[in-house]
């Protein structure tokens, strides 16, 4: 359960900048701390500042 909810804290990161949640929840399932930092050194799109 507890990993469950882990994977949700890149995927919310991921989204926020324009990427699949989805997919962003599974990869942060599997290796939660890879994603995490992977989410976190995205880019923002175009148009949206940090």
């Amino acid at each position: 359960m507890f990993a469950v909810s882990l994977a949700a804290i890149p995927a919310m990161i991921a989204n926020f900048k324009g990427r699949s949640i989805v997919g962003w929840y599974l990869y942060g399932f599997v290796i939660f701390p890879l994603a995490l930092w992977h989410a976190i050194r995205l880019p923002y799109p175009e148009g949206r500042g940090q």
